[in-house]
């Protein structure tokens, strides 16, 4: 177990305010109450594990202020916060020794990734001590704002004990163990591209009974509105899902809910009698596995919906229930709905959080994600994963996985401080929400150039740590968020957004529909948008879009042309509307060229000689003009460049 340190936070304001402290302890929709020790003097105390935090105070739940106190104040991403370092450096070389600055893999390489203020030099080199002293080079890898972005990397003794920077003799850290094999991704990872699938509002098995819930696919979605899409109606889709090229299905949650959405269960060991049961997902598995497509259940274990029996007993027995210790209850008698008598999701008094400590709740919901690895599916999307303990996660991890060694953990992230999940302590793949933002802003707003999504992008990959390419997942929208199109209102510009996706190196998120340009319309906030947005899957024997061609060429080309599939990513251009960048490996490249502009952009001086054109987007003329057309896209086949 990580050692934690006290840290005090103060701040003076009028008395009797509501101060909070917000910041990532562990995330910033988790504010902490300070204690008025005296009048208008407000402190907190935390335990922190070694790490670099950023942090505001909040007043009376709306006026954002900075910590006069703090020495370092950062603006890098965009938002002015007070940061606090815990066990590292505080600059101007900015470094912890937690999982987003070091690690040291299994095959011996030795990685660190740490920040200096601009107007300061570096440190040459990385000290690492065993029997023997290596020295890695530290080098300059980008630069944001006043921050530049510094790496080292290499291998070092089996022995290594301590580390440090070169021209600072007093700071030395432990070298942290090696990473374990239970850190492995499954082999089938990278490059993987997912396919969400929100099972109500997918199609209903020929076969299956009419769901008398369901309504016309016409109907306007909404909360209470199901349309009767079962698992069955998904088996008989895989064709057409093969055919689109995806590597694996991401379904919403399928055990007993009330609800269409399902992400608030009343029974975790019982598939949905309505969607087919267990009979009819060991059909999906089995004719997913003879199509080449791997199968991705939702883990929605955080909370259960207020008819779930043990909650029910609960309130019938109250103290007496042997459920009792299921749940966060703050007192008896427990009511129905009343949040001062137990702790329930976000503005869901109906929905109790299960109280996932060691305790018979976490045996039940662990018990019951076996129960699904036992039933042959590939992988566990973990749902809200900053609303459990981080050692439940873990937990969940080691038990599914000695199930199924290749069992892939999907999480759902929302913060950008994904490492305290990861790999043996969660997950192996987690949405990246930042790169989202980013995409949106360059790809469909037009309030970013090309620049500045390059820069910030790579910024935040940075630090989210030294972690390979198969942990971030990216998407342009899934069954929570906005739709792409929604944003964007134009065909040709989601073209060019699933052009960038699929042709980055990590793994891909697709949302049902978004190969038809399916959305939900209209001017509605983010979070309202949600159930506009959850519209049925059309007919799948239409004939196919121009963009579902698109996906189609472009998942082909991931998998048939090495660089897209294997190769490193390279910067050649980014200026205004124009983003160039290569996928190289030692003998083949791919040039991916995007304009995200109305006008056409020259490209000449890019073009690379003896390039085979690969694909055109949104583009009416063939060949390699020396232009490209506004919102334009083009892919070359090169051979690298040694």
């Amino acid at each position: 177990m990580t050692p934690r340190v006290p840290v005090q936070f103060h701040f003076r304001d009028e008395p009797g305010q509501l101060v909070e402290l917000a910041g990532d302890f562990p995330d910033w929709k988790y504010p902490v109450v300070m204690t008025e020790v005296s009048p208008g003097e407000y402190r907190c105390t935390l335990e922190l594990a070694p790490g670099i935090y950023r942090y505001k105070f909040r007043v009376n739940q709306r006026r954002w202020e900075l910590d006069p106190h703090a020495r370092v104040r950062d603006d890098a991403e965009g938002h002015l916060n007070a940061i606090v370092t815990v066990g590292g450096v505080a600059g101007p070389l900015h470094f912890a020794p937690d999982r987003r600055h070091v690690v040291w893999w299994e095959d011996g390489t030795f990685q660190v990734h740490a920040e200096m203020d601009a107007h300061h030099l570096p440190p040459g080199s990385v000290w690492v001590q065993g029997r023997e002293t290596v020295h890695l080079p530290l080098r300059v890898v980008g630069r944001r704002g006043q921050r530049l972005m510094l790496v080292a990397q290499g291998g070092i003794p089996t022995d290594a004990a301590w580390f440090g920077f070169d021209g600072l003799p007093e700071l030395a850290f432990a070298v942290p163990p090696r990473r374990n094999a239970l850190a492995q991704p499954p082999a089938w990872l990278p490059g993987a591209v997912f396919y969400g699938i929100f099972v109500d509002r997918w199609h209903r098995g020929r076969s299956s009974p009419p769901d008398e819930r369901a309504s016309p696919p016409t109907t306007p979605s909404a909360q209470p509105v199901f349309y009767g899409g079962d698992l069955d109606g998904i088996t008989e889709g895989l064709p057409y899902l093969r055919a689109l090229g995806v590597d694996a299905l991401v379904l919403t949650p399928i055990q007993l809910s009330p609800s269409s959405h399902r992400y608030d269960p009343t029974d975790l060991m019982t598939i949905d009698p309505r969607l087919g049961g267990e009979v009819a997902l060991r059909r999906l598995v089995d004719g997913a596995h003879a199509s080449g497509l791997r199968v991705v259940l939702d883990a929605a274990v955080t909370h259960v919906n207020e008819q779930h029996p043990a909650f029910q007993d609960v309130l019938r027995r109250q103290e007496e229930s042997p459920y009792r210790g299921w749940f966060r209850i703050k007192r008896f008698p427990v009511r129905a709905r009343d949040a001062t008598t137990f702790e329930h999701y976000y503005n869901g008094p109906h929905l109790p959080w299960l109280d996932l400590r060691p305790g018979p709740a976490r045996e039940h919901v662990i018990t019951a994600m076996e129960k699904l690895v036992d039933l042959g599916i590939d992988g566990l999307r973990l749902d809200a994963m900053n609303d459990a303990p981080e050692d439940f996660w873990r937990e969940l991890r080691a038990r599914t996985r000695a199930r199924n060694p290749e069992l892939l953990l999907l999480g759902e992230i929302v913060s950008d401080v994904p490492a305290r999940f990861a790999e043996e302590r969660g997950v192996d793949v987690a949405t990246d929400f930042q790169h989202r933002e980013a995409m949106l802003g360059f790809l469909a707003r037009g309030s970013m150039d090309a620049r500045e999504l390059w820069e910030l992008t790579t910024f935040q990959r940075h630090r989210m740590g030294p972690f390979s390419s198969t942990f971030p997942l990216l998407f342009l929208d899934n069954h929570d968020t906005r739709r792409f199109m929604s944003v964007a209102w134009t065909y040709e510009r989601l073209r060019l957004a699933l052009t960038y996706l699929l042709t980055r190196p990590e793994p891909v998120w697709l949302t049902y529909g978004t190969e038809v340009g399916i959305f939900g319309g209209g001017v509605v906030s983010e979070l309202d948008a949600a159930w506009t947005e959850r519209i049925p899957m059309p007919p799948l024997d239409r004939p196919p879009t121009s963009t579902a061609e698109l996906v189609r060429t472009l998942c082909r080309l991931r998998h048939d042309v090495r660089a897209l599939r294997d190769g490193s990513l390279r910067l050649v251009h980014a200026r205004g509307p124009l983003l160039i960048y290569d996928r190289v490996t030692p003998d083949q490249g791919v040039r991916v060229m995007l304009n995200v502009g109305v006008e056409p952009v020259a490209v000449g001086a890019w073009i690379p000689v003896g390039g085979r054109v690969l694909l055109h987007v949104n583009e009416t003329t063939g060949g390699a003009g020396e232009t490209l057309a506004g919102y334009g896209a083009r892919l070359f086949q090169v051979r690298s460049e040694p």
